[in-house]
């Protein structure tokens, strides 16, 4: 059966909604293995050093933000995506890191890339926390867990479509394009608000574009940041 093009966008709502779910229960999960826990103890918590614990977090937890990007990457490489066709991006007014795959790549290659954060960054980080009784590594973790919803749900949506589904993204990564032999029109998807079926190949065509784009609203927040953690630094240490 001739393949057909569907245009997809997802639900941001929803995904933002799973995403504070994901929040409680994790919050919930911890404090639980904490009790449980009597060996575990609060080691990297030092209330003499607590602004440079917080902007150090702070900054780790920006890197943590790209590294999740980068895992998709790679993930991305591994399983056959070519190495042109990935670019990454800031758009903060959209709330978003993202790491965009511009050509069609198969649905396990796509399937891998969605759970490889989650796991690598999220799980396995977030035992190793309590292994090493890492408060930060802990908190770095769970913010990846939960920031890893949309990537969950799209999991979850691939798991139920052919496998001989192609995947590639628009845009900031939203939305995005599906080629398959099934017929979606009329479909409902958790965690998708729309689906429209390509009937001109130009809706899917994206000029070329750098390899990192960074919004010009993202410079702004990212100078206004910097400058703040700056000045918190400049009154800890002459006040």
């Amino acid at each position: 059966m001739k393949k057909k093009e569907y245009i997809l966008h997802y639900d941001m709502v929803f995904g933002n909604v799973l995403s504070l779910i994901i929040l409680v229960l994790m919050v919930i999960i911890t404090f639980v293995i904490i009790n449980l826990n009597d060996s575990f103890v609060f080691s990297n918590l030092n209330y003499d050093t607590f602004i440079w614990d917080f902007i150090l977090f702070y900054i780790l937890m920006f890197g943590w933000m790209i590294l999740h990007e980068i895992i998709h990457a790679i993930a991305y490489r591994l399983n056959g995506a070519k190495k042109d066709s990935i670019v990454f991006g800031v758009a903060l007014e959209k709330g978003v890191f993202y790491c965009k795959c511009r050509d069609y790549i198969s649905k396990k290659c796509v399937m891998i890339s969605l759970i490889a954060p989650f796991l690598v960054i999220g799980v396995i980080t977030y035992v190793i926390g309590f292994l090493i009784n890492s408060l930060f590594l802990i908190s770095l973790s769970i913010i990846n867990i939960c920031g890893a919803s949309c990537d969950l749900m799209m999991f979850v949506f691939f798991l139920k479509q052919k496998n001989d589904i192609e995947f590639k993204e628009l845009g900031f990564s939203s939305p995005f394009c599906l080629r398959t032999s099934d017929n979606l029109e009329n479909k409902k998807f958790i965690g998708i608000k729309d689906i429209h079926l390509v009937k001109d190949i130009n809706e899917t065509i994206e000029p070329p574009e750098k390899k990192i784009t960074i919004s010009k609203f993202s410079w702004i927040i990212l100078t206004i940041l910097a400058v703040m953690m700056l000045l918190i630094l400049l009154l800890n240490i002459f006040l």
